[in-house]
Parts: C-alpha cells; sequence; structure tokens
C-alpha cells in the first residue's frame, strides 16, 4: 500500500533501522535515532543499486516521488535514456541538457562550486544514454537557501552521512566545521 502523510507521521522509532515501502522502488527508512530517510532502489543491468532523497520532513511524499521519476527510470527499473529530457528542452541535445543542469546548480550552489566540483558525463547504459552527475567534496562547507512549504527560504547546512544527506543542526555547526574544515568558514 503506497504511503500517505498521515502513516508517515507515525511511523515510530524501533531498536533497529526498519523500511517501508510506498511505490516504484521508493521506501522511507525509520533509524533508531527517529529519522526518516528517503531511498529510491534501482537497477543498472543485474546491479541493484541505491539513490538517497533526503530526510522526511525536509524533502515532502510528493517531492521525494518526483524525484523517483526526474531518475527516469521504468517501471521495472531499466534506463530509459533522455529522449523526454531532450525534448522538454525543447529538442536539446547532450550540450544543451548540460548547460541547463550546470544552471540548476550554480543557482543553488554557486558558480564557484559548480565549475569546480561538478562533472557531467553522458555514458550508454544498456544501449540508452544516461546523465550521470558527480559531485567533488567541497572544500568549506556549502549553505543552501532551501524554501518551506509556504515559500518561506531559510540558510540550511546538510551534511553528507552515508547515503544521505541530513540536516546539520545548528548546536553543532561550529564543531562540525572546525573538525572538518579546520574553520568555521562557510561558502
Amino acid at each position: 500500500m503506497p504511503l500517505t502523510e498521515t502513516r508517515l507521521r507515525a511511523l515510530k522509532t524501533k531498536d533497529k533501522p526498519y523500511k517501508v515501502a510506498d511505490q516504484r522502488g521508493l521506501y522511507i527508512e525509520v533509524t533508531p535515532a527517529g529519522g526518516k530517510l528517503w531511498r529510491f532502489r534501482y537497477r543498472i543491468g543485474k546491479i541493484e543499486k541505491k539513490l538517497a532523497i533526503g530526510s522526511y520532513p525536509e524533502v515532502s511524499l510528493k517531492q521525494a516521488r518526483d524525484a523517483t521519476y526526474e531518475a527516469r527510470l521504468s517501471d521495472v527499473g531499466e534506463a530509459v535514456g533522455l529522449d523526454h529530457d531532450y525534448a522538454s528542452l525543447g529538442d536539446a541535445d547532450k550540450d544543451r541538457l548540460e548547460i541547463h543542469l550546470r544552471n540548476l546548480f550554480a543557482d543553488a550552489f554557486g558558480q564557484n562550486f559548480t565549475a569546480s566540483k561538478l562533472k557531467i558525463a553522458f555514458p550508454e547504459v544498456e544501449g540508452s544514454e544516461i546523465c550521470q552527475i558527480d559531485v567533488r567534496p567541497a572544500d568549506a562547507a556549502v549553505v543552501i537557501s532551501v524554501a518551506d512549504k509556504n515559500g518561506l527560504k531559510s540558510e540550511k547546512l546538510y551534511v553528507r552521512s552515508g547515503n544521505s544527506s541530513p540536516e546539520m543542526p545548528m548546536s553543532e555547526v561550529q564543531a562540525f566545521l572546525g573538525k572538518r574544515f579546520g574553520s568555521t568558514a562557510l561558502v
């Protein structure tokens, strides 16, 4: 049975992490610490992969579902190529798609980060061209401006932890920055 917002809010912690399925490979993992982390399971050939989408409630059920569609996989988890992406940009090609993606990243993270940390490639998988985005770790913390469901923006710091990037509590930011970067500088 697909998840609902009511069911998500009612999920309780247990002694061990557990998963609750939604649809099309999307599920939420509930951690003993109370985290609710969105994951998307898919396959490339015979290899199963997982994509971390974010944590609930920062990423809503609708946003998590939309992210699975963005992955451009068929219902059975196979890569379907970039034809839909090219068409959505007005019959573009991979060069125009790359420019579009770089502009999106630059708007969110800044031009310096995008130019120095982002690698976009277009390999072929199972006869379909796909878009692969690799992001190298930043040299300093990157603060992101995020809008809530009411459109109000606030700055947040997310930290990579395994396969997810949970929000860093403000009470822990200074200690993290000192330990990770040797300073408290933000980008």
